[in-house]
């Protein structure tokens, strides 16, 4: 906590946040994650350390949801994976590290992660449009 106000993974690790933070860093605007993989491709010290600190801060989020859901798989949704695909086995490392003897997988949901939001909506604007919202929906593929 910072001034008693809670702290949220967002504000730490967020795409935008991370915009923020690598700006205030290196005195340059990054407008986008082009211009934050371009910085991440020169392999500076700074963005190394920058990426350090968002590869455990993920593994840290991963360790908690695992202990308090104990689910099979914990699937990560990131934009920066897909750019930088190094960076999952580096979570996992990390998480490894905390947890060694964890049972649970953590995958990256590729396929999705450029859509999710997007389907997430549309999803959620379907079963209010239907009227669904107090149906149990289970979808199979």
């Amino acid at each position: 906590m910072t001034n008693n106000e809670p702290v949220r993974v967002e504000d730490l690790y967020s795409e935008d946040a991370m915009f923020e933070r690598l700006a205030t860093l290196t005195g340059q605007k990054v407008a986008n994650r082009d211009a934050f993989v371009t910085f991440a491709n020169q392999k500076s010290a700074v963005v190394t350390k920058l990426l350090d600190d968002w590869v455990m801060g993920v593994a840290q989020v991963a360790y908690n949801i695992i202990q308090t859901a104990a689910p099979q798989v914990l699937f990560i949704h990131s934009r920066f994976i897909a750019e930088m695909p190094e960076l999952l086995g580096r979570v996992i490392v990390a998480y490894q590290q905390m947890n060694p003897t964890s049972e649970s997988e953590i995958l990256f949901a590729n396929r999705s992660v450029y859509e999710a939001t997007l389907l997430g909506g549309a999803a959620g604007v379907t079963r209010k449009i239907l009227d669904l919202d107090d149906v149990d929906l289970k979808f199979k593929h």
